[in-house]
């Protein structure tokens, strides 16, 4: 073996097949005056005279000229100088290119190479930075491929010259440099087009990647075994037509699928290849655990969700209740209320951040109803039965843990155990101690732990990902490892984003236009006028709990709408009128409360409204009536900081003639049937659990 840069290596590729094949030329912008841009044909000119041909800058003419020699009977590698100019000689590459030879029964051939350097390096802009690949492997007779290191650019390079059919070389220009072991000349191995290789095998999770994508995956893997984790590493070499099987076979084994890719997050190949997954090709999800989690309601697309749950063939579904979704499981599992069990917590900003050295302990008001069981039990139960490794055999020596307290933690404040900890508190529990002096802006949210006074609320840089980093030898995907609760280092708010860059995205906030707004879709406006917003919240509720409490359905009957009055008056709605809300997806029916507090050409809708007393029909407690998730489709683009959709739009509003949804309950009396059963009932029905069974039909 020795070692050659992945740019000599495909030099080598072309002298081999050159010397080999007096029909292979090459033809580009300066190839022949400088080697290539990348200096990728360097030599080449030199060592064959006449066949490394520059071209005048016309990405047409270079492709169509190829696509002419292609089938006159040579074998031409154009270059592309950039791979985003292959947007100019489209037509050549899609019409041409790929279906001449389709378009006439077979009887020519275009056996071109188009090698085009792709790739974000050397800050060369928004024109010289894309991944495009994705768009070609969508094209009929076309073959696509993206080498990752020097053997393989080599390999791959040949047999895309001796291939028939044309073939798209996309070759990352950081690895131009990238140096890596090649066989001798004449000890490689062909490759075969449209083979993957499993690079490193495992058995606890596929890592599927191609190109520049295999650093990180590579480097994924390595510190993924670092925490006993096997990863399997695939390299996918050609993208079309892909090795189907060679992944498939992966995942049967591993059960997990993680696809590294630089590219859009929107349309790149990883998302094709997540959404073909999705629609069960190459595989189908046949099970899923949810755990107190209702995405019917809180995810848009909630019909797609609901067809996905009736494809599964097994489902289990652990909540407080019955809900939309525990009506398509297999199994409900019982959750226990937060009032009936232990907990321990850090303070949180309402982020998920702790803001300060202080500890909240949770203790249950009384034992959970029925065979109802703390989520946590429920879920070291299952761990234990799936042999999976948690750390901590329960939840109490996790307790433990948490109240030893961090490295940062004072040692006065640190607690042996959880019983420890529990015995130095008062029953509501609210601060274990208070941390004296501390300086100001430090702590961050009111600054609870010094003087009282409201300041910046700052969290905890290096704490990233919230609790993630809390475990025991939690490390950054650098390796650093990071104190489960350190300070910031300046104690100030900072615009610049640790987190973001961590991750990949820009430091800085930044502004960007919503796919469904006046500006960017001015051709809705005529039918659907009003700018709509859905953040609001009630507090008689939380997320998508409670709307089976008569007393939080008292406070808060039905789902509102809020209108400003003078764009009321124009659709003759009153105050309390039902009304719809229609978008160009799906439309829903809320009741109207004029308020001032909104701008004449806003609707404010609330989210995540069902109807608990409905019959479980297929519309599922009425989960398409009222919710605003309806209203949006779940196909992006999506936030690049979270990965989030868009929870607003463009939409029209008129009066609902037919009134309120069907079949829901007027008053909070009615909801009584989902209340515990009195002692006095108890004892009418023989029962001792306090359970009230609650059927379609109401409460038995």
């Amino acid at each position: 073996m020795r070692k050659i840069t992945f740019s000599q290596a495909t030099q080598e590729a072309m002298a081999e097949t050159m010397a080999k094949d007096p029909t292979v030329f090459a033809m580009g912008e300066d190839l022949a005056r400088q080697g290539g841009i990348f200096g990728q044909f360097k030599g080449l000119p030199q060592q064959f005279p006449g066949r490394i041909i520059d071209t005048p800058i016309s990405e047409t003419f270079i492709i169509g000229g190829g696509v002419g020699a292609a089938l006159a009977g040579a074998r031409p590698v154009v270059d592309m100088h950039f791979a985003d100019f292959i947007g100019v000689p489209m037509d050549e590459i899609f019409n041409q290119m790929a279906k001449v030879r389709y378009m006439f029964g077979g009887q020519a051939k275009v056996p071109l190479v188009l090698r085009a350097p792709d790739g974000s390096a050397g800050g060369g802009a928004a024109q010289h930075s894309q991944c495009v690949e994705s768009w070609f492997a969508h094209i009929p007779g076309i073959k696509v491929v993206a080498p990752s290191n020097p053997y393989d650019a080599k390999m791959v390079l040949k047999a895309a010259i001796e291939c028939d059919d044309p073939v798209l070389y996309f070759e990352n220009k950081i690895l131009y440099k990238e140096k890596g072991e090649v066989p001798e000349i004449g000890e490689e191995e062909p490759y075969t087009l449209g083979k993957a290789r499993v690079e490193r095998e495992g058995k606890d999770v596929t890592i599927v990647s191609y190109s520049i994508g295999m650093k990180n995956a590579r480097g994924a893997a390595d510190l993924l075994a670092k925490e006993g984790i096997e990863a399997e590493v695939i390299d996918l070499i050609t993208l079309s037509p892909w090795d189907k099987e060679t992944v498939l076979n992966s995942v049967k084994k591993t059960h997990r699928l993680c696809i590294v890719h630089e590219a859009v997050k929107q349309g790149g190949f990883g998302a094709a290849t997540t959404k073909a997954m999705a629609k069960g090709d190459p595989f189908q999800i046949y099970g899923y655990w949810q755990q107190t989690s209702e995405p019917i309601l809180s995810i848009e697309g909630g019909h797609e969700i609901v067809e996905g749950f009736k494809n599964l063939d097994f489902f289990v579904n652990v909540d407080l209740y019955m809900t939309p979704s525990g009506e398509l499981a297999d199994i409900i599992l019982p959750a226990a209320h937060p009032n009936e069990v232990d907990r321990v917590e850090w303070a949180h900003s309402g982020h998920g951040y702790p803001t300060s050295h202080t500890y909240l302990i949770r203790q249950p008001f009384h034992e959970p109803l029925g065979e109802c069981r703390d989520d946590m039990d429920i879920c070291f139960e299952f761990a234990k039965y799936m042999d999976v490794d948690m750390y901590w055999k329960d939840k109490y020596e996790f307790f433990d843990y948490m109240v030893k307290g961090p490295e940062t933690l004072p040692p006065d404040l640190s607690c042996a155990s959880f019983e420890e900890f529990r015995e130095r508190i008062s029953v509501t529990g609210v601060e274990m101690a208070t941390v004296k002096n501390a300086p100001k802006y430090e702590t961050g949210f009111m600054r609870k732990t010094s003087d009282f006074r409201p300041g910046f609320n700052t969290m905890y840089r290096g704490n990233k990902m919230g609790s993630v980093y809390r475990f025991p030898g939690a490390q950054t995907p650098d390796g650093k490892v990071i104190p489960p609760h350190p300070q910031s280092d300046n104690g100030k708010m900072e615009l610049w984003s640790e987190d973001l860059l961590l991750y990949g995205n820009g430091a800085l906030p930044m502004y960007i236009e919503p796919p469904i707004t006046k500006i960017s879709r001015p051709d809705l406006l005529d039918e659907y006028p009003y700018t709509l917003i859905t953040g609001g919240r009630s507090h008689a509720f939380f997320h998508t709990e409670y709307r089976n409490s008569p007393w939080m359905r008292e406070v808060h009957m039905f789902p509102t709408m809020d209108i400003n009055p003078a764009a009321a008056a124009e659709h003759g709605i009153e105050q309390d009128d039902w009304v719809y809300i229609e978008t160009y997806v799906d439309r829903i029916k809320q009741r109207a409360n004029l308020t001032e507090a909104i701008k004449p050409g806003m609707i404010h809708v609330e989210h995540d409204w069902w109807f608990p007393e409905r019959e479980a029909t297929d519309d599922l407690h009425g989960a398409f009536d009222s919710n605003c998730n309806v209203l949006f489709e779940n196909n992006g683009p999506y936030d690049p900081a979270v990965g989030t959709d868009n929870y607003g739009g463009l939409c029209k509003v008129y009066k609902a003639d037919d009134g309120a949804p069907k079949n829901i309950c007027m008053n909070s009396e009615d909801l009584k049937i989902f209340l515990p059963l009195t002692a006095d009932q108890l004892a009418a029905d023989d029962q001792q659990n306090g359970v009230t069974q609650v059927t379609k039909g109401g409460a038995k």
